[in-house]
């Protein structure tokens, strides 16, 4: 396994570095304390998870974030001081697949980075075949949202979440169940899963598709319309 730091305070990469190392000894660890780089390390070593501080002295992280989600679907953590409500929803709804405030142990640490590269390692299978719904396309094998024919670029988590709607399609799937879908816990804030479902029904929209193939079921939940 291999996973790229991006963080500037040296205590945080260190527990890092050592917890990931004593888990897992075969751990590849590259850090690093300018985020400029990042986008270049992702592209060519392709790293396995992505530990991102968002006060970085170069570049704001949730801009970075959204730089590497342009270019990959690596699992990102966040880490970051930054613990009001605002900043973990915006974190989360770029494309971060989990959000650490500082201090965090490094049993807390090890404990998320496990659940994170289940869900990933789980979202690689299930079932294979194609949804439609007039000029909408899910692909399941490919992992892969087009409407007529263009492509709709969702994130790992939007693509999580958008898929298991359509998989239930003329179902109302409850916000439990898309919250341990798309972030392996039922503690998300339903403000996070809102903001989710919005941001997919706007790029829905922006290549011509229907936003309302997603129903909202006030105090329930959502479905997608077969």
């Amino acid at each position: 396994m291999h996973v790229l730091i991006v963080e500037d305070t040296p205590e945080v990469v260190e527990i890092i570095d050592v917890a990931l190392k004593l888990r897992w000894a075969d751990c590849e660890v590259t850090s690093i304390d300018r985020g400029g780089l990042a986008p270049g390390i992702v592209a060519s070593a392709r790293p396995d998870l992505i530990m991102l501080d968002l006060g970085l002295p170069d570049v704001d992280g949730i801009d970075l974030l959204e730089q590497i989600r342009r270019i990959s679907e690596v699992p990102v953590i966040i880490l970051t001081s930054r613990a009001h409500e605002a900043a973990r929803v915006r974190g989360l709804e770029t494309g971060a697949d989990d959000y650490m405030v500082k201090p965090f142990s490094a049993t807390e640490m090890l404990a998320r980075v496990q659940a994170v590269l289940r869900r990933a390692s789980r979202s690689g299978g299930g079932a294979v075949g194609i949804i439609t719904r007039e000029s909408l396309a899910v692909d399941l094998e490919q992992r892969s949202v087009t409407v007529d024919g263009q492509f709709v670029p969702l994130s790992r988590l939007e693509w999580e979440v958008f898929s298991y709607l359509a998989r239930n399609a003329g179902k109302v799937v409850k916000h439990n169940d898309l919250k341990q879908r798309g972030w392996g816990s039922t503690i998300v804030e339903d403000s996070v899963v809102k903001m989710c479902i919005r941001r997919i029904r706007g790029k829905l929209s922006k290549t011509g598709g229907d936003p309302e193939v997603i129903l909202t079921h006030r105090g329930t939940g959502y479905s997608f319309i077969g």
